[in-house]
């Protein structure tokens, strides 16, 4: 055999245009440097340079610096412009999850006694739950006190857990058990267990989901099967790289491998990022081709490197040891923002050695990442996930933010919705209260080691100031708006909620930072959202803080916000005073401005005066001017001038679109003018020039419910099906209208079809199909769906209680009373009460007929009269009045009963008894306790000389003249009665 010896060769090294890395392999370029740069490399790394920088007790700000620059080096890197075209979040998190399974997971079948296994359960930053369950002692889970979770945090294997971990790990193995035997050791994960019965495993991830399966599992077998994995996260140590001469290796022969043994100084930062010592040189390409060749030689790499042409590239894959990689470099972050094969730019400046270029590389990154508006990664806030990896990089490096690149950070939270981070940004940087206030800063960001950044006023200017306005102003926090103006115009005896002003630096009447026009507008467009009373006087205080500056005079904005709140606030002649100090001023507005002053006017004049005056002025007025013109024309139900109007806008060029259609329908809807409304519809589909406006759900919608007036249902269906030819699908309000259509012609069973076709009902469209149920004789259903109504009702209280009284009534109809009992039952239970229109209903209903059924009429009459004296309520008149005349209808037992109630009878406002009172005799002795049906079913209490308790009547004006009817009649026939015996 050939001996070899060891050769050292230096190869000159400058970076090619870019890096391509396999897609499994997690310690690429920009993730190797954000790892050398987050955190002291680990023992494991074979460079002496990181070596001699963790042995470093104290780093220097300037190394810090260069560190935190190399990470947003990484940052900006990774994301190219090609990269964010592709980038797909969902599916890189996908992809992520697949390569933690990766050819790492295995089962192990072993008993369920005598596993000598315990587990504990980690979250994501390697965080240990304080609890463990041993699988031998499944009754309990053991709670850890800090030296046992200290010592599990210690433990080497958890180093190996990726910080975005989250799941079981065995934290102890039993030696010579059937566990360890099968490969399961500390550290290992658990990911399923068997389920109750059967093969099958199913994912756990906390303990005590595998306590509960494991017990269950004893019951049906005495085996079970885990499913584990020996690594938190699959990765490959092979990547590629391709470059040019000269390449900056140091490399050496050993044991028929090729090895780096150094990255010199002449490498580029790219290699210097890429390369560790200890990487072995696995295939060289070659220089006709492209086909990578294996190297086993320091000759073969070299002369595949001397045979290029000047300029030419260099494709190279090498192998990192498994003992070098440091798995905590894979972070979520970057994982989610990287496609599998990440591809790095060619143009990698210096890495900066100083503050000031890495503030001014942090604005590069945050410049290109500015803004995602209309690209695909828009509903993933980049800016703001940039401005994260930013803030994390300055506060790392200690640095001290400038006022440029806080404003710039701020925006791309701003920008993203964040407006809370941005908020706390500008405390990490500038070290005064966000609020305005004298408070101290309490909720500032960290970066790596817990290191922040130093505060500096140099960080406030009026830009970074009006960035926190403005992030106030969408968190909707005027009084922290009110402070912080008030603090840019250096002013301390502003008191808001209780908390005073204080002043921030160069700030006030000979300061160098004034608030310009666009704070006030800000803090003004503030009190616009938060609205109510309070809203107006704060904006006008304001606005009459104005004009008082260098550089905040009143400006169009200013007048349009502030007549805009006036506008909400139904105070159209203060709007129409703002206006004319507008015009003093010699400010120019625009048709904005006239919107908000047509929706205040009060006379139509005015809308004639205002269109004019745009005219005059030269501002345009285009279809959402006129659409306005129109509401207020269309709420006054002035539709000669609305006609009229829609005939000038067409005059001037303006083309009516579905709006103004829709508003002139609903108008004539309004005022019950149907047929007009209908009219207008067909006019407009049939006109060419306007048939595609009307292919609007909504005007179909308005035009069925036009018909729906009329009762003319096969009108509204011939509407529902041109509306399908056209493809417009129908939706709910559609529907609903349909089915008043139906039910104003007198076609209840199509309007229950329909109902049943809607699938999440609102609750006025439920209230109809309630309606039309009954109708068509479905009473249970309709029954049951109203008294489905429980938690979160999707009817209001008003159509519940109608709803209600439609099935009640529709049950005492059709003589089903046992529905009218439960419906009665439920009703009372849920805490409604009947109203006098209800009782009404229930007393007509109840005299409607003369029939056999009368005793089970009076029978339900009782039974309401129980229910409402079990919850100590009064009894309607009418109710009671039903009660007698039924009894006086039926005769004997029950006209007797009828007379006893009629004696019980008490005034109105008497204390109630509780009605399961005792039934007593003539002279006074107890009997029993009983309710009034009983007294029906037991026919022998009623003989002899009893007293019912008494029975709190509530007899109102209308019921007078009935009850007295009622009583005078049971009275008359009972003493007559008397008289003939």
């Amino acid at each position: 055999m050939r001996t070899r010896r060891n050769r050292l060769t230096v190869l000159g090294a400058a970076a090619f245009c870019a890096v391509s890395l396999s897609e499994a392999f997690s310690p690429n370029v920009h993730e190797h440097a954000r790892a050398s740069t987050q955190r002291p490399v680990s023992a494991s790394a074979s460079s002496n340079e990181y070596s001699s920088s963790k042995s470093s007790s104290n780093r220097s700000a300037k190394h810090a610096a260069t560190q935190a620059s190399a990470y947003l080096n990484s940052i900006s890197n990774a994301l190219t412009e090609q990269d964010l075209e592709q980038i797909q979040v969902e599916q890189r998190i996908k992809y992520i999850q697949q390569q933690r399974n990766m050819d790492k997971a295995f089962s192990v079948t072993i008993p369920l006694r005598e596993t000598g296994m315990s587990i504990v359960q980690i979250l994501p930053g390697r965080q240990l739950v304080p609890k463990l369950l041993h699988l031998d002692a499944l009754d309990q889970i053991v709670s850890l006190d800090a030296a046992a979770c200290q010592k599990i945090q210690a433990a080497s294997w958890m180093n190996q857990i990726d910080d975005s971990f989250r799941g079981l790990v065995f934290t102890a193995v039993s030696k010579n058990f059937l566990a360890e035997e099968q490969g399961i050791k500390a550290g290992t994960i658990l990911k399923a267990v068997s389920a109750t019965l059967g093969d099958a495993v199913w994912p756990k991830s906390t303990l005590e989901g595998v306590q509960a399966a494991l017990a269950s599992r004893q019951v049906a077998s005495s085996q079970v099967t885990l499913l584990c994995s020996n690594q938190a996260f699959a990765t490959s140590n092979r990547y590629e790289l391709s470059l040019t001469k000269p390449i900056g290796l140091l490399l050496q022969e050993k044991d028929g491998h090729v090895y780096v043994t150094k990255v010199t100084d002449q490498a580029s930062t790219l290699v210097k990022y890429a390369v560790q010592s200890g990487d072995r040189v696995v295939a060289v390409d070659s220089s006709l081709g492209g086909k990578l060749w294996p190297v086993s030689t320091v000759e073969g790499v070299v002369s595949a490197c001397t045979s290029r042409l000047p300029g030419q590239g260099i494709r190279m894959i090498l192998e990192r040891p498994l003992e070098n990689m440091n798995m905590e470099a894979a972070a979520t972050a970057d994982a989610e923002l990287t496609r599998g094969s990440a591809k790095a730019s060619a143009s990698l400046a210096h890495t900066p050695t100083d503050t000031k270029q890495l503030l001014r590389r942090c604005r590069e990154v945050l410049k290109r990442y500015s803004s995602t508006k209309g690209s695909k990664l828009d509903k993933y806030n980049l800016p703001a996930m940039i401005a994260d990896k930013v803030m994390d990089a300055l506060a790392s490096a200690s640095a001290t933010l400038d006022a440029v690149t806080l404003s710039m950070i701020m925006t791309a939270y701003t920008s993203c919705d964040q407006s809370g981070q941005a908020i706390k940004a500008f405390e990490s940087a500038t070290g005064f209260a966000a609020d305005g206030s004298t408070s101290e800063p309490v909720d500032i960001m960290h970066g790596r080691e817990g290191r922040t950044l130093v505060p500096s006023d140099t960080a406030l200017n009026l830009y970074t100031a009006t960035a926190l306005l403005q992030a106030h102003a969408n968190n909707k926090d005027l009084a922290s708006v009110t402070r912080v103006l008030a603090a840019l115009e250096g002013r301390s005896d502003v008191d808001v909620d209780g908390i005073m002003s204080a002043p921030w630096p160069w700030t006030g009447e000979s300061g160098t930072i004034q608030p310009d026009t666009t704070c006030y507008n800000i803090a003004i467009a503030a009190a616009e959202k938060i609205g109510g009373p309070l809203a107006l006087d704060a904006a006008l205080e304001i606005f009459a803080r104005m004009g008082q500056g260098r550089s905040n005079a009143k400006d169009l904005v200013s007048y349009n916000t502030i007549m805009g709140i006036m506008s909400k606030a139904g105070e159209g002649e203060k709007a129409f005073d703002m206006f004319a100090q507008l015009k003093r001023d010699n400010i120019q507005p625009d048709k904005y401005t006239y919107t908000l002053l047509l929706k205040v006017c009060s006379q139509d004049e005015d809308i004639d005066e205002i269109l004019y005056d745009m005219w005059e002025h030269g501002v345009q007025a285009d279809v959402v001017v006129y659409n306005t013109a129109l509401q207020r024309l269309c709420d006054n139900r002035k539709f000669t001038q609305a006609t009229k109007l829609v005939t000038e806008m067409e005059s001037r060029g303006v083309k009516p679109d579905s709006v103004t259609y829709g508003m002139l329908m609903s108008a004539m809807l309004k005022a019950k003018k149907a047929n007009a409304c209908l009219a207008l519809f067909e006019s407009a589909s049939a006109n060419p020039r306007t048939a595609a406006l009307t292919e609007s759900v909504y005007l179909y919608t308005t035009a069925i419910t036009a018909a729906a007036t009329l009762g003319a249902y096969e009108r509204a269906l011939e509407l529902v099906a041109r509306m399908s030819a056209n493809g417009i699908a129908p939706n709910l309000k559609t529907l609903t209208a349909v089915m008043g259509a139906c039910l104003a012609s007198n076609q209840p069973l199509l309007a229950s079809q329909i109902y049943r076709r809607i699938v999440t009902p609102d609750g006025y469209a439920m209230t109809q199909g309630i309606r039309a149920l009954c109708a068509a004789g479905e009473v249970t259903e309709a029954a049951d769906l109203v008294q489905s109504q429980e938690g979160d009702l999707v009817m209001s209280g008003k159509q519940v209680m109608q709803s209600y009284a439609i099935v009640l009534e529709a049950a005492l109809q059709s003589n089903s009373f046992t529905v009218a009992q439960k419906l009665v039952h439920n009703f009372l239970h849920k805490g409604f009460i009947f109203n006098k229109t209800m009782m009404a209903q229930i007393s007509e209903s109840m005299l409607s007929d003369v029939d056999a059924i009368d005793t089970d009429k009076f029978s339900f009459c009782l039974f309401i009269i129980d229910a409402l004296r079990d919850r100590n309520l009064p009894i309607d008149g009418s109710l009671y009045s039903t009660a007698l005349s039924l009894g006086d209808r039926l005769g004997g037992l029950h006209r007797r009963l009828a007379a006893l109630i009629a004696q019980s009878k008490s005034a109105a406002g008497t204390k109630a008894q509780r009605f399961l009172s005792t039934v007593q005799d003539a002279s006074g002795g107890a009997m029993r306790v009983v309710h009034l049906r009983d007294l029906l079913a037991e026919p022998h209490l009623l003989k002899g000389d009893i007293v019912l308790p008494p029975l709190p009547v509530r007899v109102g004006p209308a019921d007078i003249r009935s009850v007295f009817q009622a009583e005078q009649l049971v009275w008359s026939k009972t003493k007559r009665r008397k008289v003939l015996v």
